[in-house]
């Protein structure tokens, strides 16, 4: 009879520790759902800014394209102006630039950034 009073006895332990491990189970299995989400979600965020930095990387090379071909458009190739036009009668060495510029004439000029309306003028 002692025997089953004390068989009872551990029973009735083993069951509320088998609740209370179920219990702190539930528990630590939600936070660990939630540090895997919160872990993928800066994987993702990861990978979305890889993307986006080779789509800049990309758009910033077509747009110094289209800006190579406005400029060539413009003002003609950099590498291509004739360099015998130029007549330099003092010691100072040009650089590319200025022999660009001196090249295309002394009618060769940039437009101003702004332009003033002759109507807006009072």
């Amino acid at each position: 009879m002692h025997e089953r009073a004390f068989m009872q006895d551990e029973i009735g332990k083993n069951r509320l520790m088998v609740s209370s491990l179920r219990t702190k189970c539930r528990s630590l299995w939600q936070e660990i759902e939630q540090f895997l989400s919160f872990f993928d979600l800066l994987r993702f965020c990861r990978y979305l800014a890889v993307i986006d930095e080779q789509k800049e990387d990309v758009n910033q090379k077509k747009n110094s394209n289209n800006l190579r071909l406005l400029f060539q458009h413009r003002f003609g190739n950099k590498t291509s102006f004739q360099k015998n036009n130029i007549t330099n009668l003092s010691d100072y060495k040009l650089s590319d630039t200025e022999e660009f510029v001196l090249s295309h004439g002394l009618s060769f000029c940039l437009s101003p950034a702004s332009i003033k309306r002759e109507g807006s003028i009072r």
